[in-house]
């Protein structure tokens, strides 16, 4: 009977120089280490008092600062963000507003603008800046509002203005302000709202009317009315259930 000889067959003999795999240590989204790491954001990290406007040109949100540790020195973002109904993606633009919160954002949809104004972060602001889809541009218009945080911004589509209601820098404002794209015009409408900040306003399209609802009065309580603004004066409104 023929001995059969085992064959033995090396797999890997070789002689391999070990290679150690070192993931990126764990960081913030953003933050370069010094292994030249860099952690990309998926998504906007966690805010309040960030500022939201729809670009219907675009069909894209635009997301724009905040807080993400409100009373905290260095908390303050400056982020631009957009989200298409999937995916939130962070824009670098070349240009952008200084880090801040408590803003006020609208669309301007004729000119295809977001139109930013105020805020503060540690310094209030006053200033104008317009999102084009890639970049942000500060406007320097002769004759613009005085610089608060949360004022109320929207934009009235049939008059083509966006329109600015109430703020609060040391005091509270109750004045109406419009923006044609190129300078601010302060209205001195008949009847008006209070002096409010934290207010909600937006537009009715059907009605032609800029409507706003609630806020903060100057002595610390809230309100529940309701106003339309109609171009020319603001109207004070009594629906039965409010």
């Amino acid at each position: 009977m023929r001995r059969t000889r085992p064959v033995v067959i090396a797999i890997g003999v070789a002689l391999i120089a070990a290679v150690t795999v070192v993931a990126p240590p764990a960081r913030r989204a953003g933050a370069v280490g010094t292994d030249g790491w860099v952690q990309k954001a998926t998504q906007p990290v966690s805010r309040a008092y960030g500022e939201m406007a729809y670009d219907s040109a675009r069909q894209r949100i635009v997301m724009f600062g905040g807080d993400n540790h409100p009373g905290h020195p260095g908390s303050v973002l400056g982020d631009t963000w957009e989200w298409d109904g999937n995916t939130w993606i962070e824009r670098a633009p070349a240009n952008a507003p200084e880090a801040r919160s408590s803003t006020a954002m609208a669309y301007d949809a004729a000119r295809q603008r977001v139109v930013l104004f105020g805020g503060d972060n540690g310094t209030v602001f006053g200033d104008t800046w317009e999102w084009d889809g890639n970049n942000w541009t500060k406007r320097t218009p002769a004759t613009s509002p005085p610089k608060r945080v949360f004022p109320s911004l929207a934009y009235d589509a049939a008059r083509q203005r966006v329109v600015l209601f109430g703020g609060y820098d040391g005091k509270y404002f109750g004045d109406t302000w419009e923006w044609d794209g190129n300078n601010w015009a302060q209205r001195t409408p008949v009847t008006s709202p209070p002096a409010l900040n934290n207010t909600s306003m937006t537009y009715d399209a059907t009605r032609q009317r800029v409507v706003l609802f609630g806020g903060r009065l100057s002595d610390g309580s809230d309100t529940a009315a309701t106003w339309e603004w109609d171009g020319v004066n603001w109207t004070k409104r009594t629906p039965a259930v409010s």
